[in-house]
């Protein structure tokens, strides 16, 4: 432990001030322990108390997910005000937007009947494959010359 600074040496003279007061900090007794500060005053805890860091770091994460996820404006909206809600709300609101999803599909998607190939098609497929196998330059289908490949 450093000297008390309030003995007086030659060399207390020399000292700075800063070093001095730091001094005399070190050298002061601990205080005597207080039993208030060992135990602060219990708070009322309410749910905004609660709440608002949750929500305004959920609420942060929204706007930034949406942003990465390049969502429009008014999605960000519904996106930030969903974070908000209790996790009650959020799952009704997502099963709400869940089905309006599905009713803007059932108006794109409508039901096509099967696709058949019309007669006049049909032959003509027929002819063309028939005359592609009995080809005799069948291999330049293929993509393989061969019989120009045999003259070089």
């Amino acid at each position: 432990m450093l000297p008390p600074s309030s003995s007086s040496t030659t060399s207390d003279a020399n000292i700075d001030p800063a070093l001095r007061e730091l001094q005399d900090v070190m050298n002061r007794p601990p205080p005597p322990p207080n039993h208030a500060l060992s135990h602060p005053p219990a708070l009322p805890i309410t749910p905004s108390l609660i709440a608002s860091p949750t929500v305004q770091n959920s609420r942060i994460h929204a706007r930034c997910l949406g942003t990465r996820l390049k969502l429009a404006p008014y999605q960000r909206t519904i996106l930030e005000e969903m974070a908000e809600q209790s996790s009650t709300d959020r799952n009704i609101t997502i099963a709400a937007l869940v089905c309006q999803l599905k009713v803007n599909l059932d108006r794109i998607l409508v039901c096509q009947p099967a696709w058949t190939i019309p007669p006049a098609l049909y032959s003509n497929i027929n002819s063309y494959a028939l005359a592609v196998l009995l080809s005799p330059s069948l291999t330049a289908y293929k993509g393989m010359n061969l019989a120009l490949s045999s003259r070089v």
